[in-house]
């Protein structure tokens, strides 16, 4: 008999650890996709939840195993209470692992992809038209500097509009120019100088959002897409937030500075708001709502039964029979 009880009291033992750990586990879990993936919030919340329904669980045996023929105290039914409003918070926590983990999933990733898509789009379309830009005026330059140095009676014309934009070129630059024994080289050595200020900025609106230390939007673009489909859960939120920060910071950056250097000629053709579309990862009461349904009850039925387990195990006192 003894080794009997033994073994049903191992096995109550056993039933609360692993009731304990999964529910550690999907609420912390839960919390890291509500608080984007800080885990410094996500964990206290969790464990100290859980490790109080540990306790609460214990008495709750102790107190069935103990039982008076007259019923329980009162203090078992204030810490029930208590028990009850911590289940519906973690409980909570731990369906907002289940929604997202296999809800919603997959559409997140899409929201994802999509917005790592608006972002190689700007960057691209950015380097394309500077680039275009650029090119068009070295033509022009050389066009204009040659005019200058063959037509001396325009050379009053041209150095005026040599030095508003697109051009840039004060009085000492276009002479330098003009005077120069290979003048197509030295013109290449100033759209040298420009070019690195297209890159200067692409640089600077690259660093001014991410978290990471990276080089290139090509690297970037990689990095998030590793986070992104292979479901990195401590980064995916922090991603995701980056990612829409990115889609209107960057592209204002660098579309301001394109078309100022430009003159307007030369723009990124970008709609923002196709690629803003927000997730419902941090946002539990929406989620939860979308998908309320017999599944969530099963759930929800079987974490309970998961925690409780234990005190339904644990053989009370009986009275009143023969």
């Amino acid at each position: 008999m003894k080794s009997r009880q033994e073994k049903i009291k191992l096995f109550i033992l056993l039933s609360q650890a692993i009731g304990l750990l999964v529910t550690l586990l999907c609420s912390f879990i839960g919390s890291l996709y509500i608080f984007d993936g800080e885990w410094l919030y996500a964990f206290p919340i969790s464990i100290i939840f859980v490790v109080a329904m540990y306790y609460l669980v214990i008495f709750f045996c102790k107190e069935k195993e103990n039982r008076r023929k007259k019923g329980y105290p009162p203090i078992f039914y204030y810490l029930f209470g208590l028990y009850a409003v911590m289940s519906i918070l973690l409980s909570f926590l731990v369906l907002h692992f289940y929604n997202v983990e296999f809800n919603e999933k997959e559409e997140i990733q899409k929201i994802g992809t999509t917005k790592l898509q608006g972002i190689e789009q700007i960057y691209r379309t950015y380097d394309n038209q500077s680039e275009a830009f650029l090119e068009r005026l070295e033509t022009d330059i050389n066009k204009q500097i040659t005019a200058y140095k063959n037509f001396p009676q325009n050379k009053l014309f041209i150095e005026t509009s040599l030095q508003v934009c697109p051009y840039n070129l004060d009085r000492t630059s276009i002479n330098t120019l003009a005077g120069s024994a290979n003048v197509s080289a030295s013109i290449k050595e100033n759209i040298a100088i420009r070019k690195q200020g297209f890159l200067n900025n692409k640089q600077k609106a690259l660093k001014n959002e991410s978290s990471l230390n990276v080089g290139s939007y090509e690297a970037y673009l990689s990095d998030q897409k590793n986070v992104i489909e292979g479901w990195d859960r401590f980064n995916i939120g922090k991603s995701l937030r980056d990612l829409n920060e990115r889609i209107s910071s960057d592209y204002s950056s660098l579309n301001d500075y394109l078309t100022q250097k430009s003159c307007n000629n030369y723009s990124i053709q970008f709609d923002t708001q196709n690629y803003l579309a927000e997730t419902l990862m941090d946002k539990p009461f929406d989620l939860a709502s979308k998908h309320m349904g017999p599944g969530t009850l099963v759930v929800l039925l079987l974490f309970q039964l998961l925690i409780l387990l234990p005190y339904f195990l644990t053989k009370g006192k009986m009275y009143g029979l023969n």
